[in-house]
């Protein structure tokens, strides 16, 4: 019987697509663009005041949400293409109502960028309270989620369609299921957090399912995760927790693995958080450390704000509302809404320095500067000498008080001038482990760390621009920390004579490029890595350092696995610059043909940074060249080779970032071998390397290319 209902369930769709399809090519592809934000059936949310349909979208309907934009219906059937992009620095969102199923059908198309889909777990948003329902389900769509938050009060749900979401957060009331063997569904640098209302399982069911940096928690006091069926799993997990952030309670849920699942390559695991070990199945289908750890705190999600996206967007601070204290007075709590998807902020006054005044806690208005920008209109003290207003803001996870951790904040104190009696300054605290950059000839500005992880910026010329200007670069400072959920910074005058002028300053939390910049502590002119027979030497330069400790050097020969080949202390000075070198003769060099380096630069204060990583080809073993074809390939790829010995050989599809994605054993005779590789048609298009690997030795490299 239930296979009889699924059949006509398809059937269904499939008549109601093809009327879809028929409707479609009498007519022409239709537009609409928000402008404002808004309610979907108003015509002032719209360009032109042309409403978009709702319930049913057809086929050839596109639609732009660069804004806010609440729905207004009771169903929604997606045919068409739904874009929910960031476009004009805004943080678009679409709203969904309380009761609403999303249906993304066979021809239709959601992505989201940079954005945000709402459909809250709870009555008023927030992690508890009365449920809301409804659900998200793509029948046979196209789903593509980048950078962005979503939340859906019921269920996620992906049967017969691809699905692919990369960097952000994903928060569901209940269940989160894919299904069917045609169904696609990758997860990438992603947040997943389900079972809200109580109960919430994690489900895969004979599909494909890829993983990436995944973190996952099912956050109900019932609901298990579960792969069953024939479904075929890879990539890599961080975390799988059955323990609830806001109550720190551990639920007696399984994770279960079915015998008849498939693993692409490996699915690796590096902790879980369980009541104990006897909850853990894996079945053998999984790798890594697989680690009984509770400790681990990942949730609320802090895979927020790719640095891509602040780069592009930024963080919005306009529109701020008092929420406690008295206005412009010490004490006063601001809140700033939707600053990026999903993060709000609070600004509180902690202090006035010296009888500095506060007259206007954010001018934005016209031709003043930029209404994202933080612009507090500052008097100074009636005094000589140095006053100053101190600020703090705190990054919270949207409509709640939970602490947020933003990827990567970048906060710039623009048009820092002055006059010959008095000069702007602005000191950012942005914590251990900040740095900060900033013109390094023609400035109009002194920099100094005056404190760990503290830059004061202050005007030395007493020149006055008009305005305040992004292309200004003299006159201004970026600090830049990761991972942190507020920082600080004063704002004032240094005076030679006593007065009470007013001054206005622009925090700009935008990230951009200087040119001829500065970093601190550490600027790089080079790092090189050059294969000498079975030896590497490698070799960097810095142009400037401040704080540096020492190096590390870092040698993988997969791509993710780091080891210290050695330590450097102190390099040799010429002029303004430092030479380092080291060779890494490794007995181990003598059977790779591949390696991976990579710098470690410490502080004094114990920060750490990466260089980016260095790919070392060496020869490969005589005798062993590998031929793949086709090459370009679609689906299939044979990959041919003469070995000089019999044995077990491994061929291994690596990424360019030196990721192993697909692997095949396989045991080898002496002379020529031909081996067929299947299924790598879900690959991304462009470049990968075939590796040989014979009896655990790297023989030989080829790269192909996926169209």
């Amino acid at each position: 019987m239930k296979t009889f209902l699924h059949s006509q369930s398809i059937f269904k769709n499939a008549l109601t697509f093809l009327v879809f399809l028929f409707l479609g090519s009498a007519s022409n592809a239709q537009t609409y663009t928000s402008i404002a934000n808004g309610n979907w059936n108003n015509p002032s949310t719209w360009n032109g005041g042309q409403i978009p349909p709702s319930g049913t979208i057809p086929l050839t309907v596109v639609i732009n949400i660069n804004h806010k934009v609440n729905y207004n219906n009771s169903y929604l059937e997606n045919y068409g293409i739904i874009k929910i992009v960031n476009t004009t620095g805004l943080n678009p969102e679409l709203v969904i109502p309380t009761n609403v199923t999303f249906n993304n059908y066979v021809t239709g198309k959601l992505f989201i960028k940079d954005g945000l889909y709402t459909q809250n777990r709870f009555v008023g948003g927030g992690n508890s309270g009365t449920p809301q329902y409804g659900s998200f389900i793509n029948v046979g769509g196209k789903v593509e989620i980048f950078n962005s938050i979503v939340e859906v009060a019921q269920d996620w749900q992906n049967n017969l369609g691809t699905s692919s979401f990369k960097n952000g957060s994903l928060t569901i009331g209940q269940n989160y299921q894919t299904s069917s063997v045609v169904a696609f569904d990758t997860l990438s640098g992603v947040s997943l957090s389900l079972g809200w209302h109580g109960n919430g399982d994690f489900k895969i069911n004979n599909s494909f399912n890829n993983f990436q940096n995944v973190r996952v928690q099912l956050a109900g006091t019932s609901g298990n995760f579960k792969v069953n069926g024939n479904a075929t799993v890879s990539g890599d997990i961080d975390y799988i927790t059955f323990k609830n952030n806001i109550n720190n309670i551990v639920a007696n849920g399984d994770i279960q693995f079915s015998n008849s699942v498939s693993v692409n390559g490996s699915l690796n695991l590096d902790a879980y958080c369980a009541t104990s070990v006897a909850k853990y199945d894996p079945k053998g289908k999984v790798s890594g450390t697989q680690t009984l750890n509770c400790s681990l705190n990942y949730f609320p999600a802090n895979y927020i704000i790719a640095s891509t996206a602040v780069l592009t967007n930024g963080l919005q601070f306009s529109n701020p509302t008092l929420i406690s204290g008295t206005a412009l007075q010490v004490g006063a709590v601001y809140s700033f809404k939707t600053i990026a998807p999903g993060i709000d902020a609070t600004l509180k006054i902690d202090s006035l320095i010296n009888g500095a005044q506060i007259s206007n806690i954010d001018d934005n208005g016209a031709s003043v500067g930029y209404a994202s920008a933080f612009q507090p209109v500052i008097k100074s003290g009636n005094i000589i000498g140095r006053s100053y207003a101190v600020f703090t803001f705190n990054f919270y996870q949207a409509n709640s008080n939970s602490l947020m951790p933003l990827q990567i904040v970048k906060v710039s104190a623009l048009d820092l001038d002055g006059g010959a009696t008095l000069k702007e300054f602005a000191d950012i605290n942005m914590g251990a482990g900040a740095s900060a950059i900033y013109m390094s000839t023609t400035s109009d500005i002194s920099i100094n760390a005056i404190g760990t992880g503290i830059f004061r910026g202050q005007n030395v010329s007493g020149i006055e621009r008009t305005g305040i200007d992004t292309t200004a670069f003299a006159n201004m400072l970026t600090a830049t920390n990761q991972n942190i959920s507020s920082f600080s910074i004063n704002y004032g005058t240094v005076t030679n004579v006593a007065t009470n002028t007013a001054r206005q300053f622009s925090l700009y939390m935008k990230g951009f490029t200087y040119p001829n910049q500065t970093t601190m502590p550490v600027k790089y002119l080079s790092f090189d890595a050059v294969a000498v027979d079975k030896s590497v030497l490698l070799k960097w330069i810095t142009e400037e350092e401040i704080n540096n400790n020492h190096f590390e050097v870092e040698r993988s020969f997969d791509g993710n696995t780091f080891s210290i080949v050695g330590i450097v202390l102190d390099g040799n000075v010429t002029g303004t610059r430092k030479n380092y070198q080291i060779r890494d003769n490794a007995a181990e060099l003598q059977s790779k043909t591949v390696v991976y380096y990579r710098l470690k630069q410490v502080d004094n204060n114990g920060k750490i940074t990466y260089t980016n990583t260095l790919v070392v080809k060496l020869q490969a073993k005589a005798g062993m060249v590998v031929q793949t074809t086709p090459n370009p390939f679609v689906e299939n790829i044979t990959v041919s080779f003469s070995s000089t010995e019999s044995g077990s050989a491994e061929i291994n599809i690596i990424s360019v970032t030196g990721q192993k994605i697909f692997t095949k054993q396989s045991t080898v005779s002496k002379g020529y071998n031909s081996l067929q590789l299947s299924g790598l048609g879900q690959l991304a298009p462009g470049m990968y390397i075939t590796q040989l690997t014979m009896n655990g030795v790297v023989t030989g490299t080829q790269k192909i290319i996926k169209n």
